[in-house]
């Protein structure tokens, strides 16, 4: 699979980019993205990557979230 452009986003940016994925919808998120700072990014980008980004983004914290119940109910 290609990488894709969201992948040249430091952490900080991909915290913000996931913020505004939760916050507006998707084609607003990516209007956004494609404004200058410090509004946006400078990036232009697809829908749909967005969409894989917020999907896996979520799954990321889910999986951690799920880790920490278990590694909290371990220990107690």
């Amino acid at each position: 699979m290609r990488p894709s452009i969201l992948d040249t986003l430091t952490d900080e940016q991909k915290d913000q980019l996931y913020d505004w994925l939760l916050e507006m919808p998707v084609p607003q998120v990516a209007r956004k993205l494609a404004q200058p700072a410090p509004e946006g990014f400078g990036i232009k980008t697809h829908n749909t990557t967005l969409q894989r980004f917020k999907k896996s983004r979520w799954t990321e914290q889910a999986a951690d979230q799920i880790e920490a119940a278990k590694t909290a109910s371990a220990s107690s």
